[in-house]
């Protein structure tokens, strides 16, 4: 009986992790319609940093990233938007192609095993110095992969918050997205693109 019962709880875990969406086997350019319809509690929405289109969701137990797995989290004893938190963007809500995606992590070792995935199969990325007169936490920085071989920017922020018992957190904020790709979805050549944005804000 208890063979079964192991048996059983493996075949449940390689199902559940079958099932997740691989966030770094999406192609660029091509319609996500399906796993739109297929995750729940996903809504049409806008990223709050670069105004893109998007459909957001917090079940992130649906998703991965190569081998790192994330979770449905809310960080305990913080504010209410201290949770674990993704954005599909897309080029618009027509047609639903896939030009990238942003994470946000709270929990730790999500995050740290996130960017230590990056590192292995990415290369180092470029080290963002502080602005002048701050001095990064401990797990705090701000990173960019550019790769030529690449047809996007990975670009990452680990950045200390606040609890309501006033302890700090790291929180992680990942952004993969289509190279070229201007704020708020433009093809205004004047405007800034997410990378130029990142450059400039960290």
């Amino acid at each position: 009986m208890k063979k079964l019962l192991l048996l059983f709880t493996a075949s449940l875990m390689i199902t559940s992790c079958n099932s997740q969406t691989d966030l770094e086997t999406l192609k660029l350019n091509e319609a996500i319609l399906k796993i739109i319809k297929n995750t729940k509690e996903i809504e049409k929405d806008q990223d709050v940093i670069y105004g893109l289109k998007s459909y957001r969701t917090d079940n992130l137990q649906d998703f991965k990233f190569g081998n790192v797995s994330f979770s449905k989290y809310v960080m305990p004893n913080a504010y209410n938007a201290d949770y674990n938190d993704l954005y599909l963007h897309v080029d618009d809500y027509e047609k639903n192609n896939f030009i990238g995606f942003t994470i946000e992590l709270v929990n730790k070792e999500e995050g740290e095993k996130l960017f230590l995935y990056l590192k292995q199969k990415y290369g180092n990325p470029e080290f963002r110095q502080p602005r002048e007169g701050y001095k990064y936490q401990k797990g705090e920085g701000n990173y960019i992969w550019d790769n030529n071989n690449l047809n996007y920017w990975i670009l990452l922020s680990q950045t200390p918050r606040l609890k309501k018992d006033h302890s700090t957190f790291i929180y992680s904020r990942c952004v993969l997205i289509k190279k070229g790709t201007r704020v708020e979805n433009s093809t205004d050549n004047t405007v800034f693109t997410v990378l130029d944005s990142f450059k400039m804000s960290n």
